[in-house]
């Protein structure tokens, strides 16, 4: 019926807006229509009305809108958006759904029309991993085959002190973060801030945040893009090709470092309005966050990297510093012992020749505070 052409920039420098993508419908004719960084309903409009061979059949896309992590032993909801894209009515749909070896059939039977959408619940698991598939088999009694499926996994169990870390692209403004508890409410977030200016100075700059939830229980980590188009790679001046990426882990120091949510452009790590994480707070940590004002600022340049990368940092004191190096199963790797070192800045060279390509931990103490920064190897 109609469907969507989508030609990735990232590589042309724009001084003026950055990366962005050209978009054509593909009308059912075959004839292209530009139609922009458009909504939904406008492209599902183009396809039905602005072609020259209108859709006029029933048509419908499914997609998963349930739970994608549960928590503790608690059951999770399922549940999918259908949407029709057709011209006419859609009045039943069936949908076979299968987790774990079980197979349940569910029906929607109602008034959907042309552009409109409806969310139709799947039913509700208990607290199992697994694939949950669902598949479209049909629409107004006529056979369809329209598959999705959806991993279901458990929530991580983690410290109560996140940090956030979040490298964003030129529309840094676009991007934000939320803790939601059990609730759904919003317990912490914040939007980043704006970048100055498209060049590569300011794009590599990390922006961090640290958070102590003061109870146990289930959260849910969002990181969320207002304009629903993610955060993308770049080229600033046509040469250098940059990679935003977005960390929250729990740090209660030293080999206490649980991993929430990783997303690293550079290896094709994308998103479009929201990318969902499930942890649970099973402890209270108090140490970590809070011991880190021996350092005024420390940060990683480039970060990911790929032979080597520097460490910018200051200290507000003489102090004896340590950097230790670990991978994302907690062993260390490397230990460099610095000495002691005068107060200000100080940049520290990294080799990561022999490094296997993944996250690591880099665990930097001065006397007895710690900071620990996140780095991804190439």
């Amino acid at each position: 019926n109609a469907a969507s052409l989508y030609w990735n920039s990232y590589m042309q420098p724009n001084p003026e807006v950055g990366p962005v993508p050209l978009i054509y419908t593909v009308c059912p004719n075959g004839i292209l229509t530009q139609s922009g960084q458009a909504s939904l309903q406008t492209h599902v409009s183009i396809a039905t009305s602005g072609c020259a061979n209108s859709v006029t059949n029933p048509a419908a896309t499914l997609s998963y809108n349930g739970e994608e992590f549960y928590c503790a032993e608690n059951n999770w909801e399922a549940s999918a958006t259908l949407v029709n894209l057709g011209g006419s009515e859609i009045t039943s749909a069936t949908i076979e759904v299968s987790f774990n070896n079980s197979t349940e059939v569910v029906n929607y039977n109602g008034t959907l029309s042309s552009n409109g959408t409806t969310e139709i619940s799947l039913g509700t698991f208990g607290p199992e991993t697994g694939v949950l598939e669902a598949t479209l088999v049909s629409l107004n009694g006529e056979p369809r085959y329209a598959p999705i499926s959806q991993n279901i996994s458990n929530s991580v169990s983690t410290l109560n002190q996140i940090v956030v870390e979040i490298m964003p692209d030129p529309f840094a403004e676009q991007v934000s973060w939320e803790i939601r508890d059990e609730n759904n409410e919003v317990v912490a977030g914040a939007t980043c801030a704006p970048v100055p200016e498209i060049s590569w100075d300011a794009l590599e700059v990390v922006q961090e945040w640290s958070v102590t939830l003061p109870n146990l229980g289930c959260y849910t980590f969002h990181l969320l893009d207002s304009e629903g188009n993610g955060m993308s790679p770049g080229s600033p001046d046509g040469q250098t090709v940059f990679y935003p990426t977005a960390y929250a882990y729990s740090d209660g120091g030293p080999f206490q470092l649980t991993t929430i949510l990783v997303l690293n452009t550079a290896q094709g790590d994308n998103f479009t309005d929201s990318l969902v994480r499930g942890f649970e707070v099973t402890s209270i940590s108090t140490t970590g966050v809070e011991e880190t004002e021996a350092f005024e600022k420390a940060n990683l340049f480039p970060n990911p990297a790929l032979g080597q990368t520097t460490i910018v940092y200051s200290l507000e004191q003489s102090r004896d510093v340590t950097i230790e190096i670990s991978n994302a199963m907690g062993q260390q790797v490397r230990m460099l012992e610095l000495g002691s070192l005068s107060a200000g800045e100080h940049r520290t060279t990294l080799d990561l020749n022999g490094f296997n390509a993944g996250m690591y931990n880099v665990v930097m103490r001065a006397d007895k505070y710690v900071k620990t920064l996140r780095m991804t190897k190439q």
